[in-house]
């Protein structure tokens, strides 16, 4: 949790021009620890219906309550609606894990202004969030077929590897996702001002 606190003061500041020292990151970039765990806990909030859904499916399918096509196919549409409902509240919450590491803000003004900002562009960020999800497992998949391959003996380390490399790479990538929001509800507030 504090790593990633670190990371997005880094990338905001690296964005804007100022030089980061690593020390100035570690304590200034974990000053917004609470607001970001309050973000975290709504998160994990909105991950229960889907868990749950997810145990009950698994508990069904294991002990053999499903036993014909119909209760088959009603578990699984059950579960793909929770799988879509999680997938529309969920982005909402991953953005303003970005937001609400700027100093001064509030989560739940925060988790508001960012629900408005990407209700109208819910789909894109839904694209985005999955071409990132894919690109984490291919590069891990990759990774791991690498080091398999060439070097067996550090395979074991690769999960831990692969974050090392990962995380600065997928926290930019939000970022810069959370900044096209950004300037886009910015471009769309002049324009109705303008009107």
């Amino acid at each position: 949790l504090p790593i990633c606190l670190v990371f997005i003061y880094a990338i905001r500041h690296i964005h804007k021009g100022v030089k980061v020292r690593a020390r100035d990151a570690l304590y200034a970039g974990t000053t917004n620890v609470i607001p970001f765990f309050i973000t975290m806990s709504f998160f994990a909030i909105q991950l229960l219906p889907l868990t749950f859904l997810g145990i009950i499916f698994g508990i069904g399918r294991s002990r053999g309550l499903f036993i014909g096509n119909v209760e088959n196919y009603t578990a699984m549409g059950v579960l793909a609606g929770g799988v879509m409902l999680t997938f529309y509240f969920i982005p909402t919450i991953i953005i303003s894990l970005y937001a609400v590491t700027i100093p001064g803000v509030y989560p739940m003004n925060t988790m508001r202004a960012v629900r408005i900002m990407v209700s109208q562009r819910r789909l894109e960020v839904v694209k985005n969030l999955l071409v990132f999800v894919i690109f984490v497992f291919l590069s891990y998949i990759a990774l791991l077929a690498l080091l398999v391959t060439y070097l067996p003996r550090f395979a074991n380390l690769s999960l831990d590897l692969f974050f090392l490399i990962a995380l600065p790479v997928i926290h930019t990538m939000m970022y810069k996702l959370y900044l096209k929001l950004l300037e886009t509800s910015k471009t769309e507030q002049a324009e109705l001002a303008a009107k």
